[in-house]
């Protein structure tokens, strides 16, 4: 074995290292973002205008409709003098 194979070799043995590392540092880095992403879409929701959309997620079909009616009907002020009670408690 001459030494300039010798180096040859060497080149190609760190190159083929360096790839690798690099497709190793690719993937963490994926499945980092991957991992943050589901993080976020499994976060319970907050306060918010999407709040009223959780019965929605539920399958409670009649309890959003009955939400969205109250909604209006606060933004309307047509609320009885109950819903108003329990709208300040």
């Amino acid at each position: 074995m001459t030494p300039r194979r010798s180096v040859r070799e060497q080149l190609a043995e760190v190159t083929i290292w360096s790839i690798g590392w690099k497709e190793e540092k690719e993937l963490a880095a994926s499945q980092k973002a991957q991992q943050e992403q589901l993080d976020r879409l499994t976060k319970k929701p907050k306060e918010g205008p999407a709040k009223d959309c959780r019965s929605l997620t539920k399958g409670d079909f009649d309890k959003a409709a009955r939400s969205e009616k109250l909604s209006k009907e606060l933004e309307e002020g047509n609320l009885s003098e109950d819903q108003k009670a329990l709208k300040e408690k």
